[in-house]
């Protein structure tokens, strides 16, 4: 961009995410997306096995719970879940939290082990990537790269 100074090296693509909502003015819909991915740790593993972040209005998070009974429990948990939002979520401030009951016509989350369809690939490719992926320092990226690379090898008249 003119004017601006680019930033050489890698970036961390979750930090450049939060960059472009925030420079488009969509700061309030990331908000309820990092809400949601961090609230395991938030709302601790029972709670958050029966609840999920649903929406912000104003300072007031509403959370969907799945029952009656964990609604009531939750909200004897507000107090400390206020502080721990508030506390691990940079630049938000909530004043209260409200539970309401997760809609029926809501679709279960698919959980589906996905594998790689179609034949290995060749391996003397396969050999000549992990040479070239060895110059990566960190073994889980390296890691990683090898299984993109590999997705990326199907045969292309695959139906995906």
């Amino acid at each position: 961009m003119i004017g601006m100074e680019r930033d050489k090296g890698p970036r961390l693509l979750g930090r450049q995410m939060e960059q472009i909502y925030g420079s488009r003015g969509w700061h309030h819909p990331w908000q309820i997306f990092a809400l949601v991915r961090e609230w395991p740790e938030i709302a601790g593993p029972e709670i958050a096995g029966q609840s999920m972040p649903a929406y912000l209005r104003r300072d007031v998070l509403w959370v969907y719970v799945r029952s009656s009974a964990m609604m009531q429990y939750a909200q004897m948990q507000k107090p400390q879940l206020i502080e721990a939002v508030n506390q691990r979520l940079e630049g938000l401030a909530i004043s209260d939290i409200r539970w309401m009951l997760e809609p029926a016509d809501l679709p279960e989350p698919v959980v589906r082990d996905w594998r790689p369809s179609g034949p290995a690939p060749d391996p003397e490719r396969e050999e000549a990537f992990r040479r070239m992926a060895s110059t990566v320092a960190d073994p889980e990226c390296r890691a990683a790269l090898l299984a993109l690379w590999r997705s990326f090898q199907r045969d292309p008249g695959q139906e995906k």
